[in-house]
């Protein structure tokens, strides 16, 4: 253990810090974490003492903002925050800084919302948005205006209760339910989201997973229901 050492103890004495959710972004760490006196914020480090510091105290008084998810696009850090005195999630983003730090959108007053899974896809976010109605695909560019709801009238639950979130290539697949199918493998590309394969692949899509030009899954592809199907296709779909 000679190459491990103690960058700060951010809550001095014999009370835990509580770091954690990770993410990095152009050589600096985020991550959240409570120093005893603000709550749980967000905070960055550079791997020194001196450089591990709060980046910006979004909750005042002492109470928290509780930090979750967070992802690095282009610059900028996009990060959900839990404000016990709101219902639901908002999403915000920061640079680093405190002044560049600031709320996204909040869905306060319109019943709230859980946000999961934030993914960079083709520069722009993409997270799963709970409103009280089922789980939708969501976007982001960074505004208000700009962070929107995808394909909210496919049909009945049709493209609903998404999952798996999973960039490849110019495609963003995804697990979502199909009112012929159940829930099955979706593709999102330039502005059009449908399903890939249903009939082959089967239902109950989950754990995708990338490696090299291919995307593996598991399936129900067969009756019994028995999860015994891994999808390897280095056709037009996965191009």
């Amino acid at each position: 253990l000679g190459g491990v050492q103690l960058v700060k103890d951010i809550n001095y004495g014999s009370a835990d810090s509580s770091p954690s959710l990770f993410e990095s972004m152009g050589g600096e760490l985020f991550f959240t974490a409570d120093d005893g006196i603000s709550g749980m914020e967000l905070w960055k480090s550079d791997g020194t003492n001196s450089g591990t510091m709060i980046v910006s105290n979004i909750a005042a008084n002492g109470s928290s903002s509780w930090p979750g998810e967070k992802v690095a696009i282009s610059g900028e850090l996009f990060f959900t925050v839990d404000d016990v005195n709101n219902p639901g999630m908002a999403l915000w983003k920061s640079d680093g800084t405190n002044a560049g730090t600031s709320l996204v959108r909040n869905w306060f007053g319109q019943g709230g919302m859980h946000i999961s899974e934030l993914t960079s896809f083709e520069g722009e976010l993409y997270f799963v948005g709970d409103d009280g109605n089922p789980p939708r695909l969501w976007k982001s560019n960074g505004s208000w205006g700009g962070t929107e709801l995808l394909h909210a009238n496919l049909g009945p639950y049709e493209g609903d209760y998404v999952g798996d979130l999973t960039p490849m290539g110019d495609k963003l697949y995804f697990s979502a339910y199909s009112e012929s199918h159940g829930e099955v493998l979706w593709s999102y590309h330039s502005g059009s989201q449908e399903k890939v394969d249903a009939g082959i692949l089967g239902n109950g899509v989950r754990f995708l997973t990338v490696s090299g030009d291919k995307l593996f899954l598991v399936s129900n592809a067969d009756t019994t229901g028995q999860l015994t199907y891994h999808w390897e296709n280095p056709g037009p779909i996965i191009a």
